[in-house]
């Protein structure tokens, strides 16, 4: 995997795809429900069939993408009721914004080739769809429909076996994939904001060993020699941090991360509550984690007070939350009832 980075968020990198890696291409069986395409999942999103269906070969290229199989099942066909398509189809929740694309070898001919939206009303008002009125068999196919992060999709060939060869998805997919041989040079570049630097940048190969990278004059790129299996680059680069990064005052309650200490899979957070008023302040602290994505990892209520004109340091144990990567929040309410803010919000 070579990484650009496109965003830079918590000091860490976020990777874009090229359109090499980012396509899922039929390659055996699946079973119904069957998580296929693990990379996406990491990302929070999925992609599956409804019914289980069997692989057959093929030679198919569109858009220069190369195909070798597809996915069928021997009966059943696409199905559009309550919303969604049933029997042989796709379902795909998308992890970013983004372009989704799906590819199928045959539309034959009174068959129609649909994307929709989860509780789309009618095929009319389908994100795609296109019904074969040519007389005969069209060999092939594409369509391309906008996603939106967390919005679950279905594919299918209504009335048909299906035969989809693959999907991809353009967005912000933070990873990217070229096929190199061992002894090529492999060229990176980063893309680095304004005021960031770039604190470290290391390599590793499948089987964890150290992948020697040489970085250009002004570490906005470099290079490496391809081993004999595959290589993952890791950058982390960070940006000057604001002090509103870490304090929000209000007038009456601020609140500033003092700590930050990992204890196994939890983090602890050092948070100083400051009250500058003359009553006591109750409520609740919640603590937010999420990804990239804006998902929600974890979110922990921990009861608070600090007295009148008083300062205290109160600690949080946070599951499942690096902080490289994640997005942290933390928000300070009198109650989960009435969600009355005692102080500002804390992103970071």
């Amino acid at each position: 995997t070579v990484a650009s980075s496109s965003e830079i968020i918590n000091g860490s990198v976020k990777i874009e795809a090229s359109s090499a890696s980012n396509v899922w291409k039929a390659s055996g069986d699946t079973a119904a429900g069957e998580e296929l395409w693990s990379e996406i999942a990491q990302m929070g999103g999925s992609l599956t069939t409804m019914i289980d269906l069997s692989d057959s070969n093929c030679t198919a290229a569109i858009n220069g993408i190369e195909f070798s199989k597809y996915i069928t099942h021997s009966s059943s066909n696409g199905n559009f009721e309550n919303g969604k398509i049933t029997g042989t189809a796709l379902k795909f929740v998308s992890p970013v914004d983004g372009k989704f694309t799906v590819y199928i070898s045959t539309l034959g001919t009174n068959k129609e080739f649909m994307i929709c939206e989860e509780g789309t009303g009618s095929k009319e008002e389908a994100l795609h769809y296109e019904k074969n009125t040519s007389g005969s068999q069209k060999n092939n196919l594409y369509a391309t429909v906008d996603v939106k992060a967390g919005h679950t999709y279905y594919v299918g060939v209504l009335g048909s076996k299906g035969r989809f060869l693959g999907v991809s998805i353009e967005g912000d997919v933070y990873m990217d994939s070229v096929q190199k041989y061992e002894g090529d040079t492999v060229n990176f570049r980063l893309n680095i904001d304004n005021g960031c630097t770039l604190e470290g940048i290391s390599a590793v190969d499948s089987f964890g060993n150290s992948v020697e990278v040489t970085m250009n004059s002004d570490n906005t790129g470099g290079s490496f020699i391809m081993p004999a299996s595959n290589v993952i680059i890791n950058a982390k680069i960070v940006k000057p941090k604001e002090p509103s990064d870490y304090v929000i005052e209000t007038g009456r309650c601020d609140m500033t991360i003092k700590s930050k200490t990992e204890s196994g899979e939890n983090t602890v957070i050092g948070l100083e509550l400051a009250n500058g008023t003359s009553e006591i302040l109750n409520g609740t602290l919640i603590v937010c984690v999420k990804n990239f994505a804006g998902g929600v990892k974890n979110l922990t209520l921990v009861p608070a007070g600090v007295e009148n004109n008083k300062a205290a340091v109160k600690e949080i144990t946070v599951k499942n939350y690096n902080s490289d990567s994640d997005i942290l929040e933390i928000y300070f309410w009198s109650s989960l009832n009435t969600m009355a803010p005692i102080c500002g919000v804390i992103k970071e």
